[in-house]
């Protein structure tokens, strides 16, 4: 049930201008002032800056009410996301990244100017997050092949920009390199099962699996690996979850759960991972215990909202 609405609560935005294209952002300050005078914005322009402002603004939030808004991509709004269900403050998202997908699963348009109108109209309302070994993650986790893109087109991004395009080269570059493969075991609330893939990935966004072609389900979790072997059949299961067809791909497996564990397979118990949290690089201790938080997360959207089936 929605409470008080957003543009009659005080907002400190933090604006990682290094998100996304950077487009935009100059006329956030106008486009605040014109939506919610109580609005304060503040700007960073660094990762280490980033962590700084985002801890002072979210305890700034607490102690005067306030809404925390994010503006930024996937790491900025964990990061929010995180010290929001910490201090059980609402958050906000405003979008600023390349697929924004948690400011689209609250219904906020992807234009700026709108997305800070829908702000200006919304309620309060909760969701679940989920988690890996205690830290919570907002869209997904992943090992393997796709931790390994990530890091790739992140450096890639560094040095020819922001922009779906680089994205597209850096992952079909990514691809046609020889592959190691996860050797894991998988625990699942009615099973366990040997795992041999190239690539896992957790999903919690109920909107990235409907653009995937998975089951929208908010009250578990989907876990999805490849046992890909080739680069064509690499290829293949791209251009698969590309076009939204991840059950035509036979080398994909998929799980549905709210929680999964994974284990090392016997003698490597005290193996470090290296997963992607959300984009971010982060090396985890085996097990992996991945579930729903038990702990809602105060969000703001708009009224008008259409849920995701």
């Amino acid at each position: 049930m929605a409470e008080q609405n957003a543009d009659q609560r005080r907002w400190i935005v933090v604006s990682n201008q290094r998100a996304g294209s950077g487009q935009g952002q100059p006329a956030l300050d106008q486009l605040l002032a014109k939506s919610n005078p109580k609005a304060e914005l503040r700007v960073v322009r660094s990762p280490r800056a980033l962590t700084r402002t985002m801890n002072k603004a979210a305890n700034d939030a607490l102690e005067r009410g306030a809404i925390l808004v994010a503006h930024g991509g996937d790491g900025t709004v964990n990061l929010a996301a995180r010290l929001a269900l910490e201090l059980q403050i609402p958050l906000g998202v405003l979008p600023g990244g390349t697929y924004n997908y948690f400011a689209r699963e609250l219904g906020m348009p992807v234009a700026l100017e709108g997305a800070v109108q829908a702000l200006a109209s919304s309620g309060i309302e909760t969701v679940h997050l989920a988690s890996v070994n205690g830290h919570p993650f907002v869209l997904n986790l992943s090992l393997g092949l796709h931790s390994r893109l990530l890091r790739e087109r992140e450096r890639d991004m560094r040095e020819l920009g922001r922009s779906r395009w680089v994205v597209a080269w850096s992952t079909l570059k990514g691809l046609l390199r020889p592959q190691p493969r996860l050797r894991l075991q998988l625990h699942g609330p009615h099973d366990s099962q040997k795992l041999e893939a190239a690539a896992l990935t957790v999903i919690r966004s109920p909107l990235q699996r409907q653009e995937l072609g998975l089951d929208t389900d908010h009250q578990s979790l989907t876990l999805m690996s490849s046992a890909a072997q080739s680069r064509w059949e690499l290829l293949r299961a791209a251009l698969h979850l590309r076009l939204g067809k991840a059950h035509a791909e036979p080398t994909l497996a998929v799980h549905q759960a709210n929680g999964f564990e994974l284990h090392a397979l016997r003698g490597r118990r005290n193996r470090r991972l290296q997963v992607a949290v959300d984009g971010e690089q982060r090396r985890l201790r085996l097990p992996l215990k991945i579930a729903l938080d038990e702990h809602p997360l105060a969000v703001a959207r708009p009224a008008e909202t259409t849920p995701i089936p």
